[in-house]
């Protein structure tokens, strides 16, 4: 969740490659995600570097972050848990 407040604030995100953190960044768009310490290095080097880069990344990972309402979210999980129940209905 962090990724994502940050997100929310403008803030692009150098990340390693792990599910939850590869969820919340577009690796290229949103931020970098990168598989080691010296990537992560020229990873942030990078970001910092190149205003441009870091302004299209800010606001790119602003409006990601827009998707991830509360409303969202339970809809989401009602949708899945409907599903799942139609699912099962045709199953007995």
């Amino acid at each position: 969740m962090t990724v994502t407040e940050a997100a929310a604030c403008g803030t692009p995100a150098v990340v390693s490659c792990i599910a939850g953190h590869v969820d919340a960044v577009e690796d290229g768009v949103t931020g970098l995600v990168v598989d080691n310490d010296d990537q992560f290095v020229k990873g942030i080097d990078r970001l910092l570097a190149d205003g441009a880069l870091r302004e299209a990344m800010s606001r790119a990972a602003q409006d990601r972050a827009r998707r991830y309402t509360w409303e969202a979210t339970a809809l989401g999980t009602l949708q899945l848990l409907a599903d799942e129940a139609r699912g099962r209905g045709r199953r007995q």
